[in-house]
């Protein structure tokens, strides 16, 4: 309804004989010689019905104005907000502050030049990071 830039990630689990149906349609939508543009969205937007959230992107090089009251939005629906980022430290720790991301209570968690899995999830779940 904002008109914010954003990519919603979802997921839906499907049988192969979902897919196969599926893909039968796509395939004559796709053919189609009339309304073929129509048709295709169509048989996409069946396939998008009963999809799980998995999560909301916005990618933006600018603060968009009232990003701070979106980020409070998006916290009062009960959505978690993380920033990643490929910036230097002390940018993306000035970036979330002016953006609101990280309140008073909140503290900083930083894992920096790590590859093993493990390690990056020990520390997520345990507030641990004296190997990050």
């Amino acid at each position: 309804m904002e008109g914010l830039r954003t990519l919603v990630i979802c997921q839906k689990v499907i049988s192969k004989e979902e897919y196969e149906e599926w893909y039968k349609e796509y395939n004559e939508a796709q053919s189609s010689l009339q309304n073929r543009d129509a048709n295709v969205q169509e048989v996409i937007e069946q396939l998008e019905v009963g999809m799980e959230l998995l999560g909301v992107t916005g990618v933006e090089d600018k603060l968009q104005k009232d990003v701070q009251i979106t980020i409070e939005a998006l916290r009062s629906a009960g959505i978690n907000v993380w920033m990643l980022t490929g910036d230097k430290v002390e940018t993306a720790t000035c970036i979330a502050i002016s953006a609101g991301l990280k309140s008073r209570a909140h503290r900083f968690k930083y894992i920096k030049e790590v590859k093993d899995k493990d390690i990056i999830e020990k520390a997520i779940q345990t507030g641990d990071e004296s190997n990050t």
